[in-house]
């Protein structure tokens, strides 16, 4: 769940979040999304939508006629499968290697990245003890040393395109691409022309420039041995003795600090980065009682706000027809 261009996306993409939206209001019904704007206006996108009935909003019954007479099916876009599995265990044993070296800090997936109004929650990101960057309970405020994302089929336009853009601007100084189905990892270094790819020396080692300590060994995500996360991330030998602080973390009350109040109109509304920080739930997607539950009610309850103002209630009501935004 992040936060671009003052939209909300699911899954890397607008058609993740479009598949949300239709995934919220069939398992929770349409009556969910109603308290989000006045009547009115829901009349007003049914107009815009489908050319809708010139009965004023009281004639509940011409309404209901032009409704039934309406053919309309909504079509949810098929996202791309990925290797769900894999993707969980690469995480975690990156994750797991970096935080035995005990330098800097290594965050894992969800934890908020803010660059402008931007908020990425990358797979992992690394912040040095020497990072001018400023770290709150719920946030990372601005670019972290290194930033790891897992990259495939279903995102790979995301992470190399838009990701890779808004990082080398933002000065993440090294990005760095897994690709679990090919078995390989690009790394990448911010320079003066944006980001070169890396090579590993005649021993499969790589060393970022940002934190020239760490001694990397992407060859080694892919072994199957029992101590494989002390042979992915090591410190070099030279400073293996040597003591690193960690950056002071700041106190902050993220979560519910700003009233839930979404601005749903006809069109799409900009949700800013203080707004997603107070709403967005922990991206916790479960599936029980035959409806998508994000971190609960309440947190499912917060994304169809945000989604309704991603899409505007025109669009909303067009399902099927903005698969190609």
């Amino acid at each position: 769940m992040e936060l671009v261009s003052n939209r909300l996306l699911l899954g890397g993409n607008i058609r993740g979040s479009l598949a949300m939206l239709g995934y919220i209001l069939a398992g929770w019904g349409a009556d969910a999304a109603l308290p989000f704007a006045a009547e009115e206006k829901w009349w007003s996108a049914l107009r815009k939508s489908f050319g809708g009935s010139d009965a004023e909003p009281s004639d509940l019954e011409a309404w209901r006629k032009w409704a039934a007479g309406v053919e309309h099916q909504i079509t949810l876009p098929e996202l791309p499968k990925r290797p769900q599995l894999l993707i969980s265990k690469l995480r975690s044993d990156i994750s797991l290697a970096f935080h035995r070296t005990g330098l800097g800090r290594a965050l894992g997936r969800d934890f908020v990245m803010r660059l402008g109004e931007d908020a990425f929650t990358p797979d992992l990101i690394f912040i040095s003890s020497r990072s001018t960057s400023v770290l709150y309970e719920s946030h990372l405020d601005g670019p972290a040393d290194i930033v790891m994302e897992i990259c495939g089929p279903w995102n790979s336009d995301y992470v190399i395109g838009l990701k890779k853009e808004r990082y080398a601007e933002a000065g993440v100084g090294e990005y760095w691409l897994v690709y679990p189905e090919e078995r390989r990892v690009e790394m990448l270094r911010l320079g003066l022309d944006g980001y070169t790819s890396q090579r590993v020396d005649e021993e499969g080692c790589y060393r970022p420039a940002v934190e020239p300590r760490i001694e990397f060994y992407p060859a080694k995500l892919w072994s199957e041995e029992r101590d494989r996360w002390e042979q992915i991330i090591k410190i070099a030998e030279h400073d293996a003795g040597e003591a690193d602080s960690k950056q002071e973390v700041i106190n902050d009350e993220a979560w519910g600090s700003v009233r839930l109040a979404p601005r749903v109109e006809l069109i799409p509304e900009p949700i800013n980065f203080k707004e997603f920080l107070a709403w967005a739930p922990e991206a916790k997607f479960e599936w029980w009682d035959d409806r998508p539950q994000i971190c609960g009610r309440e947190g499912t309850r917060n994304t169809l706000g945000m989604l309704l103002m991603t899409f505007g209630l025109v669009e909303a009501d067009r399902t099927a027809t903005c698969l190609d935004d």
